[in-house]
């Protein structure tokens, strides 16, 4: 499966969109795939996530990285809670967050040597959010296609 990531600022909001491309992967036409979707549907819950990432500054913009947090160049992020939803995980998945970074605290600014600007705060929050949309989708389809690989089909067999 692929998943599209679509960025976005509109009047002071910063916006993070991880929403259905297409199916089929390397192992897998895109028949196949939606196929095993429909045989095991799935669905992923924010309240089962953990929206947290080592993030620093690469040029002018945030990254993740998976260097330690030293509190001088590589900070520990986590969003703000979410409202809990359930997204099932087949042709019409769209997760989105948005942050108006006017209402991001400006104590924030003073905990951190990483993200100085508001802005910065806010592409973090959504970089984090789209990186742990994609890492879960991507898990819980690797436990379905483990499931039953191979399975269906019809073979003639000579007796």
């Amino acid at each position: 499966m692929d998943l599209k990531i679509i960025n976005n600022i509109d009047k002071n909001i910063f916006s993070s969109t991880v929403s259905f491309d297409s199916f089929g992967s390397e192992q897998l036409s895109s028949l196949e795939e939606k196929e095993l979707i429909n045989n095991f549907p799935i669905s992923l819950t924010y309240r089962n996530l953990k929206f947290k990432k080592n993030i620093k500054i690469e040029g002018s913009v945030p990254v993740i990285t998976d260097e330690e947090n030293d509190d001088e160049n590589i900070i520990t992020v986590t969003l703000p809670p979410l409202s809990n939803q359930e997204l099932f995980i087949d042709e019409n998945f769209s997760a989105t967050y948005k942050i108006d970074y006017t209402k991001i605290p400006n104590s924030l600014l003073t905990v951190n040597k990483v993200l100085k600007t508001k802005s910065l705060i806010a592409q973090a929050y959504c970089l984090i959010f789209s990186t742990v949309i994609c890492e879960t989708v991507k898990k819980l389809l690797d436990e379905i296609r483990a499931k039953a690989p191979g399975f269906e089909g019809e073979k003639i067999v000579s007796v």
